[in-house]
């Protein structure tokens, strides 16, 4: 470690750049580069950091960064109606800016291969593909959405995880929203179209 970091000195933008430019110098063939990863903590530094503020970026980018590849090698989770999710917006494709947006499922057409998705920023699309949804139960509300840092095109939430479509729909039980009429998985607890808390003791089979 450099004396800058033993010392607790500030330290410059440009001399973590000439460090990470080290590193990679000495990691060419590795499979992940560094440069990556290095955008990402500088786009979140001022432009003069203190060594906890450049420890902090840097453990969020680290965590942001396996979280975007570990889903590659998880077990790969059997998609279905309800199902929490973080899922691409099909008119983004292609574009730069892609994020994974915090969803839910509320449809799957096994004929056409594509799911009904409903995006908790408010809108929804009905040929979203397998590849563009990871199960992710635990994502929170805002996932991808705008200001937030998850806005990232490859910010992926800890633990999500692939998705395969089912060889047949299982129709779980439903409920109907009292507001909006809206049939929801019998799994949510507020309605996933309008926010209207369940009624007790109602579902449709």
């Amino acid at each position: 470690m450099s004396s800058e970091f033993k010392s607790g000195k500030d330290v410059t933008i440009d001399d973590l750049e000439k460090r990470m430019a080290k590193l990679e110098q000495l990691f060419q063939g590795s499979i992940t580069s560094f440069v990556p990863i290095f955008e990402k903590i500088k786009d979140g530094l001022p432009n003069i950091a203190t060594k906890q503020e450049v420890k902090k970026i840097v453990q969020r980018v680290v965590r942001e960064t396996i979280a975007s590849i570990e889903y590659k090698f998880s077990p790969i989770h059997r998609l279905k109606v309800g199902d929490k999710v973080v899922a691409k917006w099909p008119p983004y494709e292609g574009k730069k800016e892609n994020p994974w947006l915090a969803a839910s499922i509320t449809a799957l057409d096994l004929t056409k291969m594509v799911a009904k998705v409903h995006y908790d920023s408010g809108f929804d699309h009905d040929k979203v593909k397998e590849s563009q949804i990871l199960y992710a139960p635990k994502r929170p509300s805002t996932w991808g959405g705008h200001g937030q840092k998850s806005r990232g095109t490859n910010s992926v939430p800890p633990g999500a995880r692939r998705v395969k479509f089912p060889t047949k729909v299982v129709h779980a039980p439903q409920w109907n929203c009292s507001a909006c009429t809206y049939l929801n998985p019998d799994v949510n607890t507020a309605c996933v179209i309008c926010n209207t808390p369940r009624p007790k003791k109602t579902f449709i089979a």
